[in-house]
């Protein structure tokens, strides 16, 4: 009796891990977006802290210590939403990495499963051919 076959089970389950890959590689790509914006947000943070304290010392006018301080509050809020896309991405990246990881097993053991019940069938057939040989020489034994 010939094995079920798994050719649709096992392309079935690649085409789940390469869904699982597409879909971390696109987070990660997006990780290393984010990434870029906080940096930047950092760097402009770090250039008005430093403009500011350079107009401080040579002094400030009112109105432009409030537009300074409204700008930097600003930028804090915008990186502060940032760096929550940012931790956001790092959960999902997370949870892509273990599916991933889940569907390369659910893989393995199907190719696993299959090469086992190859043998098994071919097994089985050698022995099929064996009982015929055996079958062939007894009653050409007999003649």
């Amino acid at each position: 009796m010939k094995p079920f076959s798994m050719e649709s089970v096992l392309r079935y389950r690649i085409q789940l891990e390469k869904l699982a890959q597409q879909k971390l590689f696109s987070i990660l790509k997006q990780k290393i977006k984010i990434k870029q914006q906080a940096k930047q947000l950092e760097n402009e943070l770090g250039r008005l802290y430093e403009g500011l304290a350079s107009e401080q010392q040579h002094g400030l006018t009112v109105e432009k210590l409030i537009i300074t301080e409204n700008w930097i509050s600003a930028r804090q809020k915008s990186l502060e939403k940032v760096r929550g896309q940012l931790d956001l991405l790092s959960e999902q990246a997370l949870q892509s990495r273990k599916k991933l990881i889940e569907a390369g097993r659910d893989k393995k053991a199907l190719e696993k499963l299959k090469k086992k019940q190859n043998a098994a069938f071919k097994h089985y057939l050698e022995k099929k051919e064996m009982a015929s040989f055996d079958e062939i020489a007894v009653l050409r034994h007999n003649h």
